[in-house]
């Protein structure tokens, strides 16, 4: 249980980090109207220009607005993966130091979004927008929730791969010396 402290501190800053600057967000942006995105006036704080922007979008659904037609099932599953999560770090006696790291950024990002989903009618507070166009779409807008989950599980996929046992080399046998 004491390993557990890290985890409970990182998910902790994470879902910190994540409220406040939603909180942030739905005191200073106005939030988008509609489907399209209106990136002028009172829609867009520009933070590195041309390239990185803050705008308020609503998502009620999950990464790219998949499933946004279940927004209470896909709250409801969403629990489900973190009390998981939270169980595999309580209780799993071979987390390792970055296991714990990328369970924490995890369980803090997945908590961070359903707590909007219980505070925003099932939508999640979305705000980051990168100003790079592809085939004329942007990409989808996302928050700090969004972006611990994807290092937490790049990083837990890295640990996964240095946990696998690697083969011993084979033991050459050297001949008897001769003895004279």
């Amino acid at each position: 249980m004491r390993k557990s402290i890290g985890f409970f501190v990182i998910a902790m800053v994470v879902f910190a980090l994540d409220q406040i600057t939603k909180h942030w967000v739905l005191n200073n942006i106005t939030v988008q109207p509609g489907a399209g995105l209106y990136l002028e006036g009172d829609y867009l704080r520009p933070i590195i220009p041309h390239l990185l922007g803050f705008i308020h979008t609503r998502n009620d659904g999950a990464a790219f607005s998949l499933f946004n037609t279940y927004p209470v099932v896909l709250t409801a599953v969403a629990g489900v993966l973190a009390l998981g999560v939270l169980a595999w770090a309580i209780f799993s006696p071979e987390n390792t130091r970055l296991t714990r790291i990328a369970l924490g950024l995890i369980f803090g990002g997945a908590v961070g979004n359903i707590a909007d989903r219980f505070l925003h009618d099932f939508q999640v507070v979305d705000f980051i927008l990168v100003l790079i166009t592809v085939n004329g779409r942007y990409w989808p807008t996302f928050n700090v929730a969004d972006i611990a989950i994807c290092v937490g599980i790049g990083l837990f996929l890295i640990a996964a791969y240095w946990a696998i046992p690697k083969p011993e080399p084979p033991i050459e046998e050297t001949p008897p010396a001769e003895s004279e």
